[in-house]
């Protein structure tokens, strides 16, 4: 896997030399209005390239995007300068960028009103989840959705919350214009979940989608590294409690030292991410340890290449102490729980990525299939630095 592959253009022309990250709004066919950081000496102007050259042959390599709003509250701006900064985002109009491909959404209950009249995600073509977020993606990208933890009074005849939501969804597709992506998936990130919890909503989540849902529609869960072994079994063909995809969370290993090195006055904690800041090799190495290590043991688990391509990574882009990023949590101030790679600078965390697709077969048994990169997400959008940090 070449350099840079994470923000390299669509197009030729730019140079992989870390010096300065600069933005290039550029169109290539078949991939419109795609912002692509380059990393370039002093000022972002074409080197000389040869045309075509230093360019991948398969499809441009991007990542997931998940998308979990802090405590914002019912604002009347919320929808504004939260979803449509999101949507600016993702469609390469913002400052800072990153290529990706999917973004995993929050929703809220169509039927609240929130302050100045505003329900964004109400039933109708007009709505703004509907005009300003889908109606501004192309029609390629792959758009999921993340319940909301809340209770939901739309659809008041349904008395399951999962089969609510999935209701809404089935009513929000059919109101998106055609040429633009539908809702895609369905993910549920049931935090603090027993394994036997984490089977029932499985269970219902199957069990709702054949209700309100064509099986086209993808469910997922997340699951932490220690369980990632087992959450294999709901990708096995005829499984007793399948799932179309699982999304592992790689930053719930975050220190190698027990109990975690906490500073009182910073209010941090001493992390892999510290110890190896801007070193991938190094930090590659501490995870590769940790996940080979009780209770994640990586080595012991082989992947054919059709469940390889069905797990989503996550990578934490979270950092507690500076609080720039682009949206702080209400409640503290804060770009996260943990100090991770929201830290290190923006060309060594693609360092990273391009790392860990380069030696992921370390973490595997010989043989294994591997998660292909274009299945690394990044945890979350608003811990991403903010514009000018």
């Amino acid at each position: 896997m070449s350099q840079r592959t994470f923000l390299r253009a669509t197009c030729p022309g730019y140079r992989n030399r870390i010096a300065a990250i600069c933005l290039r709004s550029v169109e290539c066919v078949g991939r419109l209005s795609l912002l692509v950081l380059a990393i370039l000496t002093g000022a972002c102007a074409g080197d000389g390239t040869a045309p075509g050259s230093d360019v991948s042959a398969e499809d441009p390599p991007s990542l997931v995007l998940w998308f979990e709003q802090p405590t914002i509250g019912y604002a009347p701006d919320f929808f504004a300068t939260q979803y449509r900064a999101l949507t600016d985002y993702l469609n390469g109009t913002s400052q800072t960028q990153i290529a990706t491909h999917r973004v995993v959404v929050r929703i809220e209950d169509p039927a609240v009103t929130w302050a100045g009249g505003q329900q964004p995600w109400r039933v109708a073509p007009d709505a703004d989840f509907v005009a300003d977020l889908v109606g501004r993606l192309p029609a390629d990208y792959e758009l999921f959705v993340l319940p909301s933890d809340d209770t939901w009074t739309f659809a008041p005849d349904i008395g399951d919350p999962i089969g609510k939501q999935m209701f809404w969804v089935s009513r929000i597709n059919a109101v998106i214009p055609e040429g633009k992506p539908k809702i895609a998936g369905f993910v549920l990130d049931p935090d603090g979940s027993t394994a036997a919890e984490k089977v029932a909503l499985i269970d219902e989540m199957n069990a709702q989608r054949a209700l309100y849902l064509p099986p086209s529609v993808r469910i997922g869960m997340t699951f932490g590294t220690d369980e990632f072994h087992k959450s294999l079994a709901y990708l096995a063909a005829g499984a007793a409690h399948p799932l179309d995809e699982v999304y592992v969370e790689a930053y719930n290993i975050y220190t190698s030292t027990e109990p975690p090195q906490y500073d009182a006055q910073t209010g941090s904690t001493t992390t892999i991410y510290t110890e190896n800041r801007n070193e991938p090799s190094g930090i590659f190495s501490a995870f590769s340890g940790l996940l080979a290590a009780p209770p994640n043991l990586w080595r012991n688990v082989s992947l054919d290449a059709a469940t390889a391509a069905r797990v989503v990574l996550l990578f934490s882009v979270e950092n507690i102490d500076n609080g720039k990023c682009i949206a702080p949590d209400t409640k503290d101030g804060k770009c996260g729980q943990i100090d991770a790679f929201g830290t290190w600078t923006l060309a060594t965390f693609i360092d990273f990525l391009d790392t860990f697709g380069e030696r992921e077969g370390e973490l595997f048994p010989p043989g294994s299939a591997l998660v292909p990169p274009r299945n690394f997400g990044i945890f979350q959008y608003n811990f991403l630095p903010a514009p000018g940090s």
